[in-house]
Order: structure tokens, then sequence, then C-alpha cells
């Protein structure tokens, strides 16, 4: 069985982290050895058991050379140390720190794109030194994963790496979960509603995800004022984070009342089939999980712009610009207007199971034989 390290700078309850969690899973049950260098504070709630976490307080996400370089020299004494026939780093800054330190001690490096480092949503500087890093290291990589068919051509078209390094493997979605909500009588969508205190008196506008600056939370309550002010729908907002405060202080001021805040649930394919329009205003994605979740129950979506809308053919997205011109007006055309929901069988990839053996067939392809045995 293989030694395999992966690395991330955070490991909190966000998408990327949840798929790297998932893969560690998946590892672990195969028998293989699992480590995790990991940023300060990991969410213990979402480590897999049996995965070995290795925290390091310099392994943060903002760039700090100080620290960069002290988190280098420590990961490198680590694969070194640990020896390691894999190394698998996650995201941006995790992707530069973990490869420049495992390029030459690990049999093989992996890393996987979860959105870009470079392009509109970072200032010209910051984009073109984060650009020429990730070519420098894509050359000392021996495969890169992308999450999306968009995120692929958009490294490529950069020149970050070379065709034949590159495989989509998706995020796993319970496809089976949320495809079930498609056919959720009415009776189960009045439940959910009234569980949350949300009256069924206007169409529901729902929002999903942490409440933090790249997803805009507060923004949305602000951009659909005018509908909201009008009563004309409600909007439910499904996460946390550090946006919470400034939301509800909006919320107060414009003495709007229909807006509702949910931190926790438990049941979201059942809350997107009771809702009629996701609202999603990220300023940058790989490809949202949620995104994919709402197509698959069935739910039209208006969203900025971003990469990874249209990882699947023919969805009811209705895309504007990322400076959110036209974001009213595309709600109010969404919720007149019914849409067809996407076939199920567009969604196969994003299936656990074959996520699962894509990742294993990636193992298997990297690590042929028995590791340890050689």
């Amino acid at each position: 069985m293989a030694r395999i390290l992966h690395i991330s700078t955070r490991f909190a309850k966000g998408g990327a982290e949840r798929n790297t969690a998932q893969i560690m899973t998946w590892q672990v049950e195969a028998g293989h050895q699992v480590f995790l260098a990991v940023g300060p504070d990991p969410d213990p709630t979402i480590v897999p058991a049996g995965v070995k976490v290795i925290e390091f307080p310099e392994l943060v996400r903002e760039v700090r050379p100080v620290a960069d370089l002290k988190a280098i020299q420590r990961l490198r004494f680590l694969t070194l140390r640990g020896r390691y026939d894999l190394v698998h780093t996650h995201n941006s800054k995790a992707g530069v720190v973990g490869r420049l330190a495992a390029a030459g001690t690990a049999s093989k490096i992996v890393h996987t794109v979860h959105g870009t480092s470079f392009g509109s949503d970072h200032s010209r500087a910051v984009s073109e030194a984060f650009l020429r890093i990730e070519r420098y290291c894509a050359a000392r990589t021996d495969v890169m994963i992308c999450v999306g068919d968009e995120l692929r051509t958009e490294f490529l078209k950069a020149g970050v790496g070379r065709p034949e390094q590159y495989r989509v493997i998706r995020s796993p979605v319970e496809v089976d979960s949320f495809a079930r909500a498609r056919s959720m009588a009415s009776d189960e969508r009045r439940s959910i509603l009234a569980r949350l205190g949300v009256p069924e008196d206007r169409p529901i506008l729902l929002m999903v995800g942490a409440l933090e600056p790249r997803k805009r939370s507060a923004w949305i309550v602000n951009i659909l004022r005018p509908i909201l002010s009008a009563r004309r729908a409600r909007l439910i907002i499904a996460g946390e984070g550090p946006e919470q405060g400034e939301i509800e202080e909006t919320v107060w001021r414009s003495r709007l009342d229909g807006v509702h805040l949910v931190v926790h649930i438990t049941e979201m394919p059942q809350l997107m089939a009771a809702s009629h329009v996701l609202v999603h205003a990220s300023r940058a994605e790989g490809v949202s999980q949620v995104v994919i979740q709402a197509l698959i129950v069935g739910l039209p979506i208006v969203a900025t712009d971003v990469t990874g809308l249209r990882e699947v053919a023919g969805a009811p997205v209705r895309a504007v610009p990322v400076s959110g011109e036209g974001f009213v007006s595309a709600v109010t055309h969404a919720l007149a207007e019914p849409v067809a929901a996407v076939p199920l069988d567009a969604f196969e990839s994003w299936k656990p199971a074959n996520v699962r053996r894509a990742y294993e067939q990636l193992l298997e392809s990297l690590l042929p034989g028995d590791p340890q045995a050689r």
C-alpha cells in the first residue's frame, strides 16, 4: 500500500475541503497510509478517521514571504523524512508551496486545481506572479487534476502545463439524493419551509454558500433589495461566515422582512426543491458544487459569469456580468419563465462511485504494483 501526503492551507467546511476529505476517506478504506499537512486550526469534524494530521502554522492562504519560505523548508524536511509515494497538493497557495517542497523528494506529485490563482479576480501584479509560478510548478508535476473542463481550458490557454498532464475529475456530489428531490411532494416542500419559519406567500430565492467576500452574500442582499422591498420574493441565505453580521445589519437597516438566514441546514436537496431560483454571485469559482446540486434538483439559476457555469450542456443558467449588471432583471425573468430540467444522465461523472473509480485508476497508473515492495 502507498504512503500518501495531502497538502492544504486550510481544512474548513468548503467545497474543496469536502472533496479532499472524500478522496482521503477512499484512500484510507483502500488500505493506504494517508497524511494531511495543513495550516492552522483545521476543522476536526471533517478530517476522516485514519488520517494523520500534521499542522504547520506557517502554511497560510495569504502571501507572506517569510512564512512561505519557512513552510517550504519544513514541508521539504517532512517529504524527505516521510518517503511518500505520492504528494497531492490542493488549491493555489498550497499547490505552490507544497510542490516546491516536494520536488525531487516525492516519487510522484499530483496537484488539484479547484480554482484559478490568476485572472480578473486578482490584481495584475498578483495574477502575473502566480501565473509564472504556476508554469514553473506545472513542469515539476506529474498530474494536474481539474474539477472542471473550463478550468483545464483556462490553465492550458495560459500556458500552464501540457495537455497530457491533465485529467478532469469532478468533485463528488450525491447525485441520487438531489435527483430524488425532483419529485418531492408539495406537502414536503411546505413542511421544510415551515420548519425554517419561512412563509409561502412569495416565491423563494435561495443563496447557498460560505458568507464571505468572494461569495458576495451581502452583495446579493443589496442588489436584490428592489425585489425584496416590493415583496415580490423571499430570500433564504443558507450558510455561515464573516459576512453574517453585515447581512443582518443590512436587513435591519433596510427593514427587509423577506430575508431568512439559515446557519445550519441538513436537508439541502429538499430546500432546493422548495425554492424557485438559486442566486449565485461569486467573484470566482472552479466549479461550484452548489450550482451542480441545483441543476440536479431542476432549480433554475441566476449567476454571475464565472468559470464552471457551463460544465453541463443545456443547463438552465442565466449568466450576467460579474459586475452584477442585469442581475435583478435576470431573477425576474427566471421567476416568470419555467425551464426544463437537465436529464439526469448528464451528471454521471459527479457520482461518488465514478469519481472514486477515477482516483483509483489514477493511483494505479502512477504507482503500479505494490509501492512498498519497491
